[in-house]
């Protein structure tokens, strides 16, 4: 049996398609905005495995655009369920690594500042793990690709780190 105040709120929160397909493009839009600022941010790179003629470099480009739309579905995942204000927490959090993101590319790839580089990912780390657990409270499923996700900003991590020992700098 359900109770009023849940028949209510899925009566004032339904979505029609129309809108849901609308807001799954502004989420997209979004997130392709950040990913246009990496590949800018990367264009101006100093880092030897962005200007090679590798594979790498636009591996690099197709999982980081891979990362923002697994972000964007995650976060859509969501909002077609619940109103904006229960989910004020975890968009603040999702902007906040999408930010976090760019600015890691800026730090790393063209001052290679490793140190706060490092800094940052492990910010990002932090508020993937707490933005997980809030969707999964919410949403399994949106839980789920946001995690997939989030293995992209352990990778870049794990690379930030590896670099970081190598050259033997962390300030």
């Amino acid at each position: 049996m359900r109770s009023m105040q849940q028949v209510l709120y899925n009566k004032l929160f339904k979505r029609s398609l129309a809108e849901k397909l609308l807001s799954f493009f502004i989420f997209l839009t979004i997130s392709f905005l950040f990913q246009s600022l990496i590949i800018w941010i990367s264009s101006y790179s100093t880092f030897n495995f962005i200007h090679s003629k590798y594979l790498f470099h636009k591996l690099y480009i197709v999982l980081y655009s891979f990362y923002f739309i697994l972000l964007s579905i995650s976060s859509w995942i969501v909002w077609k369920n619940h109103s904006f204000q229960n989910l004020k927490l975890e968009s603040t959090l999702l902007v906040t690594i999408a930010s976090l993101a760019v600015l890691w590319n800026y730090l790393f790839l063209t001052k290679q500042s490793y140190f706060f580089s490092l800094i940052i990912s492990l910010f990002i780390l932090f508020f993937s793990l707490i933005v997980n657990l809030l969707l999964w409270k919410k949403e399994k499923i949106a839980a789920l690709v946001f995690s997939i996700a989030s293995t992209w900003s352990l990778y870049l991590f794990i690379i930030n780190m590896s670099i970081s020992a190598a050259k033997g700098n962390f300030l």
